[in-house]
């Protein structure tokens, strides 16, 4: 599989016009080559006729025997342009063809002419009328057909008409002179003719150079990338197949790898797409200097690539290459005044080791990435049996997913969210559970990533926002009740006015729900995020920040965010007892939140020390285990008769131990 290397440079005119004469004069050849049996033919007719019809030629005869001569040079000829007049030839080979058969068709022409005018001279009136109008007749047949070699065809129709016409005016008969005239006239008028239609045909055959030079680069623009030179995913996959289908495929191995340039995302976004560009290009050197020289490497996404290795290649040397594929980007990539750092991960199938299908196998490729990818960067992946059997998992989760998200199968459990202070339920988390007949119990964690992936979750989340609106009006108007919006759907207009209608249609007012979003979700499009959130909250709906602390947000955008709570995240509670560093980091987002005027919840709460912590803090509401776990629907009135314990201070904690 051929590799370009370098940018594609329009062909500049003069390249342009050297392509178009070699066109030219190639089709000059096949119109040539195409006719030259035809004339020949016309010759071997005339001479056999000459031969037959004058009583004075004999193969004794000099006359005779040149008209014989003549006729089997012809037929000679004749036979090897049948047999080679197709043959596959170049620009010069053309024209070498040409001009040899214009020598012989010349010398014999000329031959035969001369002895035609020695028969003129010695045949009758009728027989000198017959070889007049013969030379014209042969000398019309061989214009037509070397109409498309200009110095051909003016010196057969010189050859031809000179005599021709000297026989009409010598004959002395009523009308030999006009018709000698005509015959002059009309040569005149045929080469005028041919200069202009030889002239048409080159214009025909440029713009068909030119048709066939677009349709060429349509085809190259469609399966090379521009940036970096090389094949595109298109393009790789085509080939793939191509060579899969070969006879001998069956007998041939082959390992297809799947790299991503990991970071090339941030580095594109904080210094702009001309940065980004050029890591790509030092990344593209980097691959070829320690991939194996038959490798064929192409660019099949935004950063990602695939090289496709022609050789049987045991995991372990996979494994090999993705080293060196991850050494060659320990040094970040120097771009003017930047260095960017970046790494790359890879992931690996074999054909026919993993499939017998090619497509398969870069599936099984890009599979293989993916699970690198999810346990962090710079991993080298093998597809194996182990992968395989976790790849037939997901995909039956995914099949009874889709069944279930139809059916309404997945319901929602409420885990309450206290008061701090009096120990007062004042809200509920809705969390989505789901349990499968033959799957069992899924966690969350799992089926909410693959209903993400498989655009089943706005789905999912409309069932379960009506499910919970009905079971809001059961319980006091005093209880609101948050709900989880998708990263994928924060900054979806259409999908947010979705919500908003239903929650309208309900008889539960706006303001008793809270729609909960994460940091990742807003950075993905900050804009269109704070716009919908806006709608949201114009509408009464609050804005909780889940899992604040473990993305990426600046303190601009926790100011510039319509937010009216913040929920920490577990992690910092779950050592919050034993890690310095960790209550510090929990204080600090509680002291921040208190500045903002922003409710602050923690999440993950699963022991009574815990909670004195955060209540020493300052923290305003608790939610987790140590409150309770979460509940289905019909138990929340229980929920909510439970006497209220307010959380303990360290001061109370002394007081009772003492």
């Amino acid at each position: 599989m051929a590799v370009a290397d370098t940018h594609f440079v329009p062909a500049p005119d003069a390249f342009m016009t050297s392509v178009q004469d070699d066109y030219f004069r190639i089709a000059q050849y096949r119109s040539f080559a195409a006719k030259m049996p035809m004339l020949l033919a016309c010759l071997v007719a005339s001479s056999m006729i000459e031969f037959f019809m004058l009583d004075e030629l004999t193969l004794l005869s000099s006359a005779g025997a040149i008209e014989v001569g003549v006729c089997m040079t012809a037929f000679l000829t004749a036979t090897w342009w049948i047999r080679h007049g197709d043959d596959a030839i170049d620009r010069d080979a053309a024209l070498r063809r040409m001009m040899v058969s214009m020598i012989i068709c010349v010398i014999g022409g000329f031959v035969s002419i001369v002895n035609d005018v020695s028969l003129y001279l010695e045949s009758d009136q009728g027989m000198r009328l017959y070889l007049a109008f013969s030379i014209f007749g042969v000398g019309i047949c061989c214009f037509v057909c070397t109409m498309h070699i200009r110095l051909m065809s003016v010196i057969v129709i010189c050859l031809t008409t000179v005599p021709c016409t000297w026989m009409f005016i010598e004959l002395g008969l009523p009308g030999a002179k006009a018709a000698g005239i005509l015959a002059l006239v009309m040569a005149c008028t045929m080469v005028v003719s041919m200069f202009s239609y030889q002239h048409d045909f080159r214009r025909l055959i440029e713009a068909r150079v030119k048709v066939e030079f677009l349709a060429s680069e349509n085809v190259r623009l469609a399966s090379v990338d521009e940036l970096t030179g090389l094949h595109n995913r298109r393009y790789f996959i085509q080939q793939c197949r191509d060579w899969s289908n070969k006879r001998d495929a069956d007998r041939i191995s082959l390992a297809i790898g799947i790299m991503d340039i990991d970071g090339f995302r941030t580095v594109n976004e904080h210094h702009g797409h001309q940065v980004g560009d050029a890591v790509l290009k030092e990344a593209v050197k980097r691959i070829r200097r320690v991939i194996p020289a038959s490798a064929a490497l192409c660019r099949v996404g935004g950063h990602e690539f695939a090289l496709v290795i022609f050789d049987p290649l045991a995991p372990e040397e996979m494994i090999a290459i993705g080293d060196r594929l991850k050494a060659a980007f320990e040094q970040p990539i120097p771009v003017e005044d930047i260095r960017a750092a970046v790494g790359c991960s890879v992931g690996f199938a074999s054909y026919p080791e993993n499939s017998r299908d090619v497509d398969t196998v870069f599936t099984l490729a890009e599979y293989a990435l993916r699970h690198g990818s999810a346990e962090g960067s710079n991993r080298c992946v093998v597809f194996n049996r182990e992968l395989e059997r976790l790849r037939a998992w997901q995909s039956q989760l995914e099949q009874a997913l889709r069944r279930a998200v139809s059916q309404a199968a997945l319901y929602p459990v409420y885990q309450p969210i206290i008061g701090s202070d009096t120990g007062e339920i004042i809200a509920f988390e809705c969390l989505c559970r789901w349990t499968d007949p033959n799957l069992g119990v899924v966690p969350p964690d799992v089926f909410i990533k693959h209903a993400e992936k498989l655009g089943l979750i706005q789905a999912l989340t409309k069932q379960i926002l009506t499910r919970t609106l009905e079971n809001m009006r059961l319980w006091p108007g005093s209880l609101k009740v948050s709900i989880n919006i998708s990263a994928t759907d924060v900054a979806d207009k259409a999908f947010m006015e979705e919500l908003l209608r239903l929650v309208a249609g309900s008889s539960v007012p706006a303001n008793r729900l809270i729609f909960e979003i994460t940091e990742t979700a807003v950075l993905s499009d900050f804009t269109g995020s704070r716009r919908q959130l806006d709608a949201a909250r114009r509408s009464g709906i609050e804005i909780a920040l889940d899992d604040f602390g473990t993305g990426f947000s600046s303190m601009s955008h926790l100011h510039q965010l319509p937010l009216d709570k913040v929920k920490i995240d577990r992690r910092f509670i779950t050592d919050l007892a034993e890690d310095e560093t960790s209550r510090n980091i929990v204080s600090g987002i509680i002291s921040l939140c208190g500045n903002l005027c922003i409710a602050c919840v923690a999440e993950g709460v699963e022991n009574a020390e815990q909670m004195r912590i955060l209540r020493d803090l300052g923290c305003t509401y608790i939610q987790g285990y140590h409150v309770a776990r979460p509940v289905p629907a019909e138990d929340v009135h229980g929920l909510i008769a439970r006497p209220a314990t307010p959380c303990p201070t360290t001061k109370q904690t002394t007081l009772m131990s003492s």
